[in-house]
């Protein structure tokens, strides 16, 4: 696919580098927002488990906030979901690459990481904005593995696809 572009694999992580980097430059001032409605319950509810399981999500987001409350603090718990949020920039980036283009999956990482409604979400306490499309686009990737692999490795991207999905949907029971 490098053909494509007329660019070397030392020039497309150079371009990688700098529309992460702008994705994280972005989104790093909102690290230090108060937290919005909602967003005070998790972060209460995630101070023991006792009270996460009161959580109105499936065990797997209940176990994300408590992780992100131990690894981070209650005040900075918007960290977990930016990881997230720039794990799916990537992902994304990976499965438009190998389904369309160098051009298409670069156009498409730079309006991931300026579009309002993406960073807005990337730094929201919630699974909608950060930890679902992680888990979806993860899917996605296995399932293009999956596809293409050949036989003696399919059912490893097979089971790697069934765990996207489980973890999706345990995340989520609307995934």
């Amino acid at each position: 696919m490098a053909e494509t572009l007329n660019e070397s694999p030392g020039q497309i992580f150079k371009i990688l580098i700098l529309l992460l980097g702008l994705f994280l430059v972005l989104r790093l001032p909102g690290l230090s927002l108060p937290y919005h409605q909602d967003e005070w319950k998790i972060v209460s509810a995630s101070a023991s488990a006792e009270r996460a399981s009161g959580l109105a999500h499936p065990p797997l987001t209940q176990l994300f906030f408590r992780l992100d409350r131990e690894l981070f603090g209650p005040g900075a718990m918007r960290i977990l979901p930016l990881i997230f949020s720039l794990a799916t920039a990537w992902l994304l980036f990976v499965v438009l690459r190998r389904r369309l283009s160098g051009r298409a999956s670069f156009i498409s990482l730079a309006l991931f990481a300026v579009t309002f409604y993406n960073t807005w979400a990337s730094l929201q306490i919630d699974t909608d904005g950060a930890i679902l499309p992680f888990f979806f686009l993860l899917a996605v990737y296995a399932y293009d593995r999956w596809r293409i692999a050949p036989a003696e490795r399919r059912v490893h991207w097979l089971i790697g696809l069934t765990l996207a999905l489980l973890a999706g949907l345990l995340v989520k029971l609307s995934f």
